[in-house]
């Protein structure tokens, strides 16, 4: 986890035991949690931790001010054209007359490769019926052209004549995503007797057990959310919304990394379950190609499924696979990654221990988390164009979080709020001898680019 930043939080980590000091000083536990394992390039491999250590690790965490985000992403710049039922006249010969399954890319001029290598050009008008473009091709060198009902060709430019005029425009489209984030909230109250029980971390610095454990469970259902979480249709402005807390509150919740993919990416399953060879390795590589995917990636894989591609691995002998620290953006994190290549591609399969929980993700029962393996580009970058028309990019994958304003005064981190009620806590609010531990925080899964990202069914 990264440091704390704030006040005496980042202090306590690096002085020495000691049990002599009587004036201790409370940590929140959130706090402590989030400095454990204090080097920013290592990744705990505890398996309680999970997804948003992971984002802290190779730092992914970027603060919003709204509590919905957005993003647009353009259409693929080419087509390929598709000649509908019924819709081809002429074959065998140099000129078809045609209709395809889509209209606004076919433009007079336009020339088209066939199956079989031949070129024919759009020697016509469009015309447009019933969301269907009609036209004809003609052979550039005069040789027949042949297709059928439900064959495909590809655009290869437009061509004009000498003292051309201008030619037919065409807009292209984009298309918005969004997500939110939720706002999760959890308490627990620690007896007078409890609050005896505290763990010294530092000189002059404790916290309390039941507050600790609070912290890792609340960290863990946080990673949870932020992987397996669904994005609801109900906001926080709904007027008349559908999921509502015990105080009439509307709520909304975030769409994870996983349900993202499964929304937006390469769905992808092997032919025999529980089963890995070479022809699901190819067809997954296939569906990547024609997402125009790039060539290296991160593997997010369970160890159930990961075994299945472990048993492939040994029948390739030494050949393609090595082992490696999965460095990303120049961060290394420690996860043990086999490292797999074939054709262009590179997969580094890496360990998310949170799909292997066994009380979360991989249980008799259980979701199909724990049966599946991720992937997404290991650049961990999308390529963008702002509002300057320059070229950058942004983190694919990471967590927009409304910040802690309060992490200045000891309660929690920049992340998560942390703060204590009744009569033993730190400012005393009322007469119960009791200590009430409160954490809240508002996070969201953000996913940019998930075109290009996939699952796969490894296991029944």
């Amino acid at each position: 986890m990264l440091p704390v930043k704030t006040g005496q939080q980042q202090n306590f980590y690096t002085m020495s035991f000691t049990r002599s000091t009587t004036d201790k000083k409370l940590v929140t536990a959130i706090a402590y949690m989030d400095t454990r394992e204090i080097n920013p390039n290592l990744i705990n491999q505890a398996c309680d931790n999970g997804f948003d250590d992971l984002m802290l690790a190779i730092k992914r965490y970027k603060p919003t001010k709204q509590a919905d985000y957005h993003h647009f992403v353009n259409e693929d710049v080419l087509q390929v054209l598709e000649f509908d039922t019924g819709g081809v006249a002429g074959s065998g010969t140099p000129t078809l007359t045609v209709t395809i399954t889509s209209t606004g890319f076919a433009r007079r001029g336009l020339k088209l490769l066939f199956e079989n290598d031949a070129v024919g050009m759009i020697n016509s008008a469009i015309t447009t019926a019933g969301g269907k473009d009609s036209f004809t091709i003609t052979s550039v060198n005069g040789g027949n052209l042949t297709a059928a009902a439900g064959d495909k060709v590809s655009a290869i430019g437009i061509v004009v004549g000498e003292g051309s005029k201008e030619v037919q425009s065409i807009n292209y489209g984009q298309t918005k995503y969004f997500n939110q984030i939720e706002t999760l909230r959890d308490k627990r109250k620690i007896s007078d007797i409890q609050s005896n029980t505290t763990v010294e971390i530092g000189n002059g610095y404790y916290i309390y057990t039941q507050a600790e454990q609070q912290a890792i469970a609340f960290k863990l259902q946080l990673s949870a959310t932020l992987t397996a979480g669904v994005k609801s249709a109900n906001q926080y402005g709904t007027a008349s919304p559908s999921l509502v807390d015990e105080n009439g509150g509307s709520v909304q919740t975030t769409g994870g990394w996983v349900n993202e993919i499964e929304s937006y990416g390469v769905k992808d399953s092997v032919a025999s379950p529980g089963t890995v060879g070479a022809l699901d390795v190819d067809d997954l590589l296939d569906q990547l190609n024609a997402v125009k995917a790039p060539a290296d990636y991160i593997v997010a894989a369970p160890d159930a499924a990961w075994r299945k591609y472990d048993d492939y691995f040994k029948n390739l002998g030494s050949s393609g696979v090595t082992s490696a620290r999965l460095n990303v953006d120049g961060t290394e994190v420690n996860l043990n990654v086999n490292k797999f290549t074939k054709g262009r591609f590179t997969l580094e399969f890496a360990s998310l221990r949170l799909l292997d929980h066994p009380q979360l993700s991989y249980f008799a029962g259980s979701s199909s988390l724990g049966k599946k393996i991720y992937g997404w580009p290991k650049d961990n970058k999308v390529k963008v164009v702002d509002r300057d028309g320059k070229g950058s990019s942004e983190p694919r994958i990471g967590v927009r979080y409304l910040p802690n304003k309060n992490a200045s005064n000891n309660r929690g981190t920049e992340y998560i709020e942390e703060w204590y009620t009744g009569a033993l806590a730190p400012t005393p609010t009322d007469g119960e001898h009791a200590l009430t531990s409160h954490m809240l925080t508002h996070q969201g899964t953000e996913c940019l680019g998930t075109k290009q990202m996939f699952r796969q069914i490894v296991l029944s």
